[in-house]
């Protein structure tokens, strides 16, 4: 069985956007921390007679200034590479990603605009490892190819925004800040949602999102990879309290894709449009352990899964340079259309992660998954991943 993979867990555009490393991006790729040497009020070059470079926030620092004074006019340069080796019984695999792009901000970030390209090499595809749920998120066929596209107008601090171009519908619909520090591509896009356009193949879009207190409503229109159009709706928001929640409910429709309906789910393919899906998450918004979950469900035929749910919990470290760590696991419920009309089969994941960073350019992320399907048919099956992000 294919799978259609999320977006990998560096999440390029706010690394772009906010001049620092992304803050779970993408995924578990954690803030740059103060260096000893700087003092407020006193700036420390990131070049040659500057800071050391093991202080360096990029690896190839700010360009004798000239990094800088590009971010100081709206115009911000970036670039990262994700490389990974796994490992189990079944075999080993690696992959590498790396990303390249260009960020404008103007009228005080009421205007923004992105531009990025990818290339991709390798596979990470182990025999008979969780065929439903895969092992990467970043994994894909090779390819270069041009990511995210696109041109944002807001009226303002929680008002209106409105994007249109060429986007990832993950990077704002049923999206989590704790659950995208996981290498699985479950924890990143639900299995039950890989319909929508997302890594490696952002699609033409328009968005639009408006904000109240506590409160954010939002819709896109996207292309679908196999013709006509996908629509997505989502209220996200965020509980009071001394422990707020952070919550989402969403829900997707569209054209049929024009694979074959199991009895009884619905309408048939061409016969207009129809709800694909919906889903719902919680998760801590807090700050330190943030515990999440998760829940989507599809019409046969339209994703990997008709049915997933994963929770989990990350917690951050305090590491010199910063870390965190993480437990989690995910339940799907697949279509097997190689078994016969209406068939599925569940299979259970289970991930751990712990995230170091020795410098702030680096992280290093070792992981282990193990999974199973639920039926005895197969074996516990385990695997290892080694995931090293630069950001240059």
């Amino acid at each position: 069985m294919s799978l259609k993979t999320p977006m990998p867990v560096i999440d390029f555009v706010r690394t772009l956007l906010s001049l620092g490393l992304a803050a779970h991006a993408a995924a578990g790729t954690p803030a740059a921390v103060t260096p000893a040497d700087s003092t407020p009020g006193t700036e420390v070059s990131e070049w040659i007679g500057g800071r050391p470079w093991h202080r360096w926030t990029r690896m190839t620092g700010d360009w004798a200034g000239t990094r800088d004074a590009l971010s100081a006019a709206g115009l911000h340069v970036g670039a990262e590479t994700l490389a990974e080796v796994a490992g189990g019984p079944a075999g080993a695999a690696s992959l590498q990603l790396s990303r390249v792009g260009v960020a404008l901000e103007t009228a005080g970030g009421r205007v923004r605009g992105v531009a990025e390209l990818y290339a991709k090499a390798g596979r990470e595809e182990l025999p008979g490892f969780a065929p439903g749920h895969g092992l990467s998120s970043a994994d894909a066929p090779d390819f270069v190819a041009a990511g995210e596209a696109w041109l944002e107008v807001a009226s303002g601090e929680g008002g209106l925004r409105l994007r249109a171009g060429r986007v990832d519908a993950n990077a704002e619909f049923a999206a989590s800040e704790a659950s995208s520090e996981f290498v699985n591509s479950s924890f990143g896009l639900s299995p039950a949602l890989d319909h929508l356009p997302s890594y490696p193949a952002p699609a033409p879009a328009a968005t639009a999102f408006v904000g109240a207190t506590g409160v954010e409503a939002g819709v896109g229109v996207f292309a679908a990879p196999a013709g006509g159009l996908l629509a997505v709706a989502q209220l996200v928001g965020t509980t009071g309290g001394r422990r707020p929640v952070g919550w989402a409910l969403g829900l997707v429709g569209g054209e049929s894709d024009g694979e074959a309906a199991a009895p009884g789910s619905g309408p048939a393919p061409g016969s207009g449009p129809v709800v694909h899906g919906a889903f719902a998450r919680l998760e801590g918004a807090g700050g330190g352990l943030t515990p999440f979950v998760s829940a989507a469900v599809s019409r046969w035929g339209v994703a990997t899964a008709t049915r997933h749910v994963s929770l989990g919990a990350t917690v951050p470290l305090a590491w010199s340079g910063g870390g965190s760590a993480g437990l989690a696991g995910s339940w799907i419920r697949a279509a097997d259309p190689g078994a016969g009309p209406a068939a599925t089969f569940d299979e259970l994941l289970v991930e751990a992660f712990l995230t170091l960073a020795p410098v702030a350019w680096l992280v290093v992320q070792p992981d282990v998954q193990l999974t199973a399907p639920l039926d005895g048919s197969a074996p516990l099956r385990a695997a290892g991943v080694l995931r090293l992000a630069l950001s240059y």
